[in-house]
């Protein structure tokens, strides 16, 4: 694992890579984060990138599969955790550029937000059902592993 690597897992947790779920740090984070991205008018160039943002907008990898197991329960995890910034701040950046700027409706819309009810069994039946929400759906995921 790179250094860098290396460096990216510590800021998403402890060193055993078990990920911090302190609400203090990931709301810290999460605000630095917005606001940065908001300074640049949802628009960043990696090579102007601070430092500290490269680090807490990568998604960490494991070690060794049981870490990357651990990762990933927690990122499932509805607790607030720095694991959920580098998803979160794509689909900021994501909404601000696409729907409010261009006015383009996605499926990140308000008129197709499901409720926690059974979310997944409605976002299935959507990107069964419905090949615009689909298309946008995988449009959205090509860019966030871009974005990583």
């Amino acid at each position: 694992m790179s250094t860098f690597q290396e460096r990216i897992l510590a800021a998403s947790g402890s060193s055993s890579g078990t990920a911090d779920t302190d609400p203090e740090l990931y709301r810290y984070r999460s605000a630095s984060s917005e606001e940065y991205l908001e300074s640049c008018n949802y628009r960043v160039w990696s090579t102007e990138l601070l430092d500290r943002f490269l680090v807490w907008w990568m998604r960490p990898v494991g070690r060794d599969e049981a870490e990357q197991r651990s990762l990933e329960r927690e990122l499932r995890s509805d607790e607030e955790s720095p694991l959920h910034i580098p998803l979160e701040i794509f689909m900021t950046a994501y909404y601000e550029r696409y729907e409010r700027v261009k006015g383009m409706a996605s499926f990140l819309s308000d008129d197709r937000a499901v409720g926690p009810e059974d979310a997944a069994a409605a976002v299935e039946a959507q990107l069964a059902g419905d090949a615009d929400y689909r298309a946008q759906a995988f449009a959205f995921i090509e860019g966030f592993v871009c974005f990583q």
